[in-house]
């Protein structure tokens, strides 16, 4: 009976290759309420978490990574409490924006997410679920709801964050109930993350989410390069009254292009 126990490990062990044991974790060490999975999110607001946000519309940038060797599909769902937005039969107020996601085997995809913030909402949650529906992922946004004079820097590396902010302000609007002519306020300075793959600044897909910017200063050469849904919305900003300061860094940019 020995010799049979003993035969019986030995087939065991040469079945395990050292380190197999530790590849797939137990299920007691995942997170709890989440389904096993090799997709992970990472989300932050498009301005900086620096940013005045104030009672508005944002934009957060969820990049969903896919460490698995086939492709990942499903939905994101940002959702937080909030009064005035109401569904259920009990009546609970939400508020919740969806935006599907497919990102290719061990890729990465960024998704721009509009949504409403306030005073009362500093932080959302952010969840990924599978196709069947199964939550693969979650994590947490938050926002300064600060109601302050915004200045965008899209220059890289930023030279005015370091400079300018927290610089005392005396704006013509009202940022609080408290607010009198002589009140001042620190400005806040939004810088937008890189793009890694192609050096390009991460800029807003909607115009709405310029709604907290008081100004947003950009180079020319920055400007002449930005198409699409990003050209779109500053664009769309800009004709419904906002401000941009650009700065000539190329000759031609001057002569042709967007600027003129």
């Amino acid at each position: 009976m020995t010799a049979r126990w003993l035969a019986i490990a030995a087939a065991l062990a040469t079945c395990l290759v050292p380190g197999e044991a530790l590849a797939t974790p137990p299920a007691s060490s995942a997170t709890p309420g989440l389904a096993p999975s090799r997709v992970s999110i990472d989300v932050s607001p498009v301005f900086g978490v620096d940013a005045a946000a104030g009672d508005g519309w944002v934009e957060v940038i969820a990049r969903v990574d896919n460490a698995g060797a086939t492709a990942a599909k499903g939905t994101l769902r940002l959702g937080a409490e909030r009064a005035g937005y109401y569904y259920g039969p009990a009546g609970e107020a939400r508020f919740a924006a969806r935006a599907p996601f497919n990102v290719p085997p061990h890729g990465s995809v960024a998704i721009h997410l509009p949504m409403p913030v306030g005073r009362m909402l500093p932080t959302v949650n952010v969840s990924a679920n599978a196709e069947d529906g199964t939550k693969v992922a979650e994590t947490t946004v938050s926002f300064s709801t600060a109601a302050a004079p915004l200045l965008v820097d899209v220059d890289e590396p930023s030279r005015l964050a370091s400079v300018m902010r927290g610089w005392p302000m005396a704006p013509a609007w009202s940022p609080s109930r408290a607010y009198t002519p002589t009140s001042s306020t620190p400005l806040t300075v939004g810088v937008p993350s890189i793009d890694p793959t192609t050096g390009d600044p991460v800029l807003p897909e909607h115009a709405a989410a310029y709604s907290p910017a008081t100004v947003v200063v950009l180079p020319s050469d920055r400007l002449a390069h930005l198409q699409g849904a990003e050209l779109e919305a500053l664009v769309g900003w800009v004709l419904s009254g906002g401000t941009i300061a650009v700065f000539p860094t190329r000759p031609e940019d001057l002569r042709s292009g967007i600027l003129t």
